[in-house]
């Protein structure tokens, strides 16, 4: 009895090299393509937190100036209770202080600290004890002075970052507002991205003649 061989035919050495450089080929586009993705997920996770940070240091800021009264803008540290303006057209200022809605003197402005822009904020004291936060009264600042209220990701153009005030004269036609103008940059070193903030906001107290 004579046995059939069937000869069946395979691979041969070159489909072999062409199959195996195309799958990893495919690989290599897969990986890439997977890294990037995860590379910009991390990247919006962390603007996400850092810009969710911004937004309530930025409220919380807006929040207490509405119901504070009394702005003075400035460029510089003042000690004193006092009305001042500065709209678009003198340039704005880098700095506010104002009574707070329980008789504390605030101050808010934007500093830069070895090379980087932030907001701070501080609590001033009056004087006297017993007095009332109004124009015209002395305070000072004690410890621990000026306190950063942003994340450490935030990055403030502080010569492009301004307070706008108009209508701080009591009794006058206009209600106090402040324009509130926020430029600088948010991320890590190589995932950065710009932010523009800008916000009217009106003091709630009316502004009305002292009697």
């Amino acid at each position: 009895m004579v046995t059939k061989i069937n000869y069946k035919k395979g691979l041969s050495l070159i489909e072999l090299v062409v199959a195996m450089g195309i799958f990893t080929m495919v690989i290599t586009i897969g990986v890439g393509a997977m890294l990037t993705m995860f590379a910009a997920n991390q990247k919006s996770l962390a603007l996400r937190s850092v810009m969710n940070n911004l937004n309530f240091s930025v409220e919380s800021m807006s929040r207490e100036i509405m119901v504070g009264t009394n702005y003075r803008c400035s460029n510089d540290d003042v000690n004193s209770i006092g009305l001042a303006d500065c709209g678009i057209g003198s340039g704005g200022g880098s700095q506010i202080t104002f009574c707070s809605s329980d008789d504390k003197p605030i101050a808010y402005k934007f500093e830069e600290v070895d090379g980087k822009g932030r907001i701070e904020r501080r609590i001033g004291k009056l004087n006297d004890p017993g007095g009332e936060c109004k124009q015209g009264v002395a305070f000072t600042w004690p410890s621990p002075g000026w306190q950063s209220i942003t994340a450490i990701g935030v990055d403030i153009f502080v010569g492009k970052s301004k307070f706008y005030i108009t209508g701080t004269d009591q009794g006058d036609t206009f209600q106090p507002r402040v324009l509130l103008l926020i430029d600088g940059e948010a991320g890590k070193e190589g995932q950065k991205s710009d932010f523009v903030i800008q916000t009217t906001l009106s003091q709630r107290t009316p502004d009305l003649p002292e009697q």
